[in-house]
């Protein structure tokens, strides 16, 4: 039986219900941009955000001039969007919210995220992270999953050796991330997947 001490949740598509596909449609919409024209070269910039090391103005204005549509009237129109698709689409997921608060009392919960600066801004302004003990944001350690090192800034402050924890995210490559790191590690798919995982791991639900 392993001896699991904290458990490591992704956020976006795991604890909050979201898909970065919202934003990108939208955009599409906005900028007459075809959807997976936008969405890839938007998604080249996605590394840059989600470090911290650009604004949600500039993620635009690289994404559009990427897409040979670099246009500030268009620009002028995406600006913000990040900030209230989420706001108005991104919803906690209850189920699994429910499962986070039954193993809480016996286990270190924990987050490794890729976020921006925009979305922890809601997520901190709806106490979303009053769930868990405590967060590794890729936008305020300037790395994202699946860099190893970001998993260890997590077992640091969890206090806790790799084998000790259990990471579960919605991408496979984090997934993979986590075992390279020494982590037992499961994809998310849904609420009812997750309990038959974690009692593989020997967590009661």
């Amino acid at each position: 039986m392993r001896n699991i001490k904290a458990i490591i949740f992704d956020l976006g598509g795991v604890v909050i219900d979201w898909s970065d596909d919202i934003v990108y449609r939208k955009a599409a919409k906005i900028s007459g941009i075809r959807f997976k024209k936008l969405q890839k070269a938007a998604e080249d910039e996605m590394d840059s955000f989600c470090k911290g090391k650009i604004t949600e103005t500039e993620f635009w204005r690289r994404a559009l001039r990427k897409s040979g549509h670099p246009k500030n009237h268009v620009l002028l129109r995406l600006d913000r969007l990040w900030y209230h698709e989420y706001r108005k689409s991104a919803r906690l997921n209850r189920e699994v919210i429910k499962i986070i608060r039954k193993i809480r009392a016996r286990y270190k919960v924990g987050v490794i995220s890729n976020i921006s600066p925009v979305h922890d801004a809601v997520n901190k302004k709806r106490r979303y992270y009053r769930y868990t003990d405590n967060e590794v944001l890729s936008h305020k350690v300037g790395i994202i999953k699946p860099d190893l090192r970001i998993y260890r800034i997590a077992l640091k402050k969890l206090r806790c050796e790799p084998s000790e924890c259990l990471f579960i995210d919605d991408k496979i490559r984090n997934v993979r991330g986590a075992r390279k790191a020494g982590m037992n590690a499961a994809q998310f798919k849904d609420a009812a997947r997750l309990k038959r995982d974690l009692k593989r791991f020997g967590i009661e639900v």
